[in-house]
């Protein structure tokens, strides 16, 4: 027999949307109680992009520095994006672009009421 060591890593991925069409993301590995600090538009850990609705779907681009991340979101409730599933998400850099596998399940926002 052997050992087995396995270590497990969940990223999350957090998407702040602004009334102007900025879009502030972060893929990090802290849980939401644990990030709330880093979700600004202003902290390191966060690159900013530009976002559409068009009907039931929102639109975002991001460039997240060693490439351009685009993301296409099904608003599953309309009322301050509270509820969104990830329909595709690729990558762009140096002209490749690079499908990202997505989860079925949907995510939800995550209410934050003070925020820096």
């Amino acid at each position: 027999g052997g050992v087995d060591i396995s270590n497990r890593c969940s990223y999350y991925r957090y998407l702040r949307f602004f009334p102007n069409g900025e879009v502030a993301y972060a893929l990090l590995n802290q849980e939401p109680k644990r990030a709330l600090d880093w979700i600004h538009k202003g902290h390191r850990s966060m690159c900013v992009g530009r976002y559409k609705v068009k009907k039931k779907e929102v639109e975002v681009q991001v460039d997240v520095g060693y490439m351009m991340l685009y993301m296409k979101l099904k608003l599953l409730k309309r009322e301050l994006f509270s509820r969104l599933k990830i329909l595709r998400l690729e990558g762009l850099d140096k002209g490749e672009v690079t499908p990202f596998p997505v989860g079925m399940e949907p995510f939800y926002l995550y209410r934050v009421h003070r925020m820096k």
